[in-house]
């Protein structure tokens, strides 16, 4: 028989439910040398998968041609379903998020996929994001540009050296965990667990936050809420620093086909760990975000982040506004890459004024600092632990083989006393 009529033989005995012959059949036609048959075998293969309820054999199957075809819709969308009866609901958000993104999809579908949307904010029981990447800082102390200040005297101008900038290429470590309790469907309990380190030589700027938080949670058709009391404690340079408390609010929004919406917000009370910095730092902060993601096509989206943070310290010339940028891009090409890319800026306003040497002369001034960094993350969707690891106990993310971010030197420039001004929010 031809190719086309091995084809039509096995369709056949698939609609009889002799789905054994036909595999046999799809299973010889993927060494065929045209493209076309190859992808209907591995399609129809992947349909009888999910017909005797083998979703791991049919996740793979639907992903091996997503990897290939990033483009075919119907595909993603199928493999969205296989990882929804399969309960991996993190895995099948993200696709399902790209089909609906699809230009002219029909509106039947469009629905059907809302439906599926939905019931995964009812259903899902965790979630799991992990990032280790390479970070080379040009400015590891925060140094200015001044390379020694004098005061002058009686007896002549007194100098002194200031530091210098430091730099060098640590290690970071982001993960955070979320587990959900249903009491109903549609209300119950969201856990998180985070911890965020960052190792470099030596440890005098090593910096590790772990926290933890716990609430109520509510899930609507297109949206979801959170109200957390958080727990955090904080090590700097090898020894702890300082535990904090406070209230965290998240809210996602399915906005429509292309547009999602993340906004939260926080206030948290610190205390310190050394008298003297708690007398200096003591205090509360608040902090606003928006988060929108838009759907460029069904395989890429561009991401947005706004965000204000004000600090209050015991001594008010510590306490400062921030206002922060981000802006990226994610993106799923051929052969399973995948790029995300984010450019972050951060301007922070100082709020009273403090002693510094200027020119020779002891003067008042209010600090201002501008940071920014960028982070890129190529991976492979065909790189991953899946031989190693049970699939239910896979973590669901993209699997990374190259991450790196780039952080500039902080400018700090002392200026005349003003009156307020905006700030930070930290992602």
């Amino acid at each position: 028989m031809s190719e086309q009529e091995s084809l039509a033989v096995a369709e056949d005995m698939t609609r009889r439910g002799a789905h054994d012959g036909a595999a046999k059949i799809y299973t010889a036609l993927l060494q065929s040398p045209d493209a076309n048959t190859r992808l209907e075998s591995v399609f129809r293969l992947a349909g009888i998968a999910m017909a005797a309820g083998d979703y791991d054999t049919a996740i793979g199957y639907y992903r091996a041609i997503v990897d290939s075809n990033p483009g075919l819709y119907r595909v993603r969308l199928e493999l969205a379903q296989a990882h929804f009866m399969n309960r991996d609901y993190q895995e099948a958000e993200f696709h399902f998020q790209f089909v609906r993104a699809t230009a002219g999809l029909p509106a039947e579908v469009a629905d059907k996929i809302d439906e599926f949307m939905a019931l995964i904010r009812q259903q899902k029981n965790w979630t799991l994001d992990f990032v280790f990447g390479v970070v080379p800082d040009s400015n590891l102390n925060s140094a200015g540009t001044a390379k020694e200040e004098c005061l002058n005297t009686v007896i002549g101008p007194m100098c002194r050296p200031l530091e210098t900038a430091k730099s060098g290429t640590g290690l970071r470590l982001n993960t955070e965990g979320n587990y959900y309790t249903r009491f109903t469907k549609r209300f119950g309990l969201r856990t998180t667990l985070g911890i965020n380190a960052l190792d470099f030589p030596g440890s005098d700027f090593d910096d590790a936050f772990v926290y933890f938080a716990s609430g109520p949670r509510y899930a609507f058709d297109r949206a979801e809420i959170s109200l957390q009391p958080t727990m955090a404690a904080r090590w700097y340079a090898g020894d702890f620093y300082n535990y904090s408390y406070g209230l965290r609010f998240d809210t996602n929004w399915q906005l429509s086909g292309r547009w999602l919406l993340g906004s939260g917000a926080t206030i948290r009370q610190s205390h310190y760990d050394t008298d003297y910095v708690q007398d200096a730092l003591g205090g509360y902060d608040w902090g606003l975000c928006l988060r929108p993601r838009y759907y460029l096509s069904n395989k890429s989206f561009i991401m947005a982040g706004l965000g204000f943070d004000q600090s209050h310290t015991a001594i008010k010339s510590y306490s400062a506004d921030t206002i922060s940028y981000s802006l990226g891009y994610f993106g799923e090409f051929w052969w399973g890459f995948t790029f995300l890319g984010r450019v972050d800026l951060l301007n922070t306003e100082y709020r009273d004024s403090r002693l510094v040497v200027i020119d020779g002369a002891l003067v008042e001034k209010t600090r201002s600092d501008h940071l920014w960094q960028f982070y890129a993350r190529i991976s492979n969707n065909k790189l991953g632990w899946y031989k190693i690891l049970s699939r239910r106990c896979l973590i669901p993310m993209q699997r990374a083989i190259l991450t790196f971010r780039a952080i500039s030197s902080t400018s700090t420039a002392w200026k005349s006393k003003s009156s307020g001004g905006f700030s930070q929010y930290s992602t």
